[in-house]
């Protein structure tokens, strides 16, 4: 088994609660994953970016790091702030497009937490 950092934020933690729509929090898990893996300074080092379920407290899926590379910086604290930017700066358009263009990810995801 695979040892992630796992990265919090507080924009996304408020989404674990939320029951108001079905599995919101894992789709701006996986939307958050595509973009960070599209981010140039990320691109740099040798990191696994990945929604990963936690189990503290209930269970909910998480950004994780794995690093690669024991000699790679910890990226936690700046991915963090990428989270907060991309939420802050996105639009929707864009969290709408990933939903309507990424369905089938969505629901293997959705299903591989369930048979767990």
């Amino acid at each position: 088994m695979k040892g992630y950092q796992l990265i919090e934020s507080d924009s996304i933690s408020k989404l674990n609660h939320f029951e108001g729509i079905q599995n919101l929090d894992l789709i701006t898990i996986l939307w958050l994953v595509e973009v960070l893996k599209s981010n140039d300074q990320l691109k740099k080092y040798p990191i696994e970016i990945g929604c990963v379920m936690v189990n503290y407290q209930g269970t909910y899926p998480c950004v994780g790091l794995h690093y690669l590379d024991e000699t790679t910086p910890d990226m936690g604290d700046y991915v963090k702030r990428e989270i907060e930017r991309i939420i802050d700066q996105s639009s929707f358009l864009s969290f709408y497009n990933f939903i309507m263009n990424n369905q089938q990810l969505i629901l293997d995801t959705k299903a591989k937490i369930l048979e767990k």
